[in-house]
């Protein structure tokens, strides 16, 4: 598919979901160096053997991460930049979410959730940046890398029945606009992707449990259905890409015009 992106990233949450789609399509589009990070070891080595299986010369490494552990993320990041020189991009992916309302949510329920989508993450930009700005700055096309992190239309809108998921990612977006302007000058691009109803194995179980209400949710989209975990991915690898060198701290919905309504 030509070499739309080039070099080397860092992939949390890559054992399913959108974090897989994004590292086969991260391989597809040029990438020759992938970390890939994920807390299942299994998943992880799924995911290896299926870039492998088609991009047998790309170089990859596993981690088996708990990206709440913030010495794990730091000894990931640390030796992705030693194999690897540098990290280019990076897509923060890893999350959970939780079903209840608030009158329902335990406290431990609502930490929990909390501690992968926002500490989790935070501790990965966190490192993510310090690597980065040890980086050489590449001009303005390139800079010195991407980071892309992974919110939700759930970050854009409330209505939801997770008030901890819905919280998690209405801070991530914050986290990145506010990271996204810090760092600008460094030559650091920030963006956050807001994936809507998405086929993914979290929402089929959420599906499973709610049948009712995600049916008349997906019937409001205007697109009149949910989008294939390859459509985000698509605009990740925009955002990871040198033809993002002019998005900045943008929440970029994917949502089938979901919030456009």
């Amino acid at each position: 598919m030509g070499s739309l992106l080039k070099g080397s990233a860092f992939l949390t949450g890559a054992g399913s979901g959108i974090g897989r789609a994004t590292a086969l399509a991260f391989a597809e589009y040029g990438v020759t160096r992938l970390s890939l990070a994920d807390h299942d070891s299994s998943s992880l080595s799924a995911t290896f053997k299926l870039i492998k299986g088609s991009h047998s010369a790309i170089q990859i490494l596993e981690h088996h991460l708990d990206v709440t552990d913030e010495e794990k993320v730091r000894t990931a990041i640390a030796k992705t930049a030693r194999q690897f020189g540098r990290i280019d991009v990076t897509v923060n992916v890893a999350g959970i979410s939780h079903n209840g309302l608030t009158h329902n949510c335990k406290t431990e329920e609502w930490r929990k959730v909390l501690g992968v989508n926002l500490d989790g993450l935070w501790f990965c930009q966190r490192e993510e940046i310090r690597q980065m700005l040890a980086q050489e700055d590449r001009g303005p096309r390139e800079g010195r890398g991407s980071i892309v992190n992974i919110s939700s239309v759930a970050g854009l809108v409330g209505g939801g029945i997770s008030p901890a998921y819905t919280a998690s990612k209405h801070a991530v977006i914050g986290l990145t606009k506010n990271d996204a302007s810090t760092y600008a000058l460094k030559g650091i691009r920030i963006n956050a992707v807001c994936p809507g109803w998405t086929a993914t194995p979290m929402v089929k179980r959420f599906r499973d449990q709610f049948p009712d209400k995600v049916k008349t949710s997906v019937a409001t989209v205007p697109m009149g259905r949910m989008a294939e975990m390859e459509e985000v991915a698509d605009v990740i690898v925009f955002l990871g890409s040198r033809m993002r060198s002019f998005v900045c701290g943008a929440a970029v919905a994917v949502d089938g015009g979901f919030t456009a309504i």
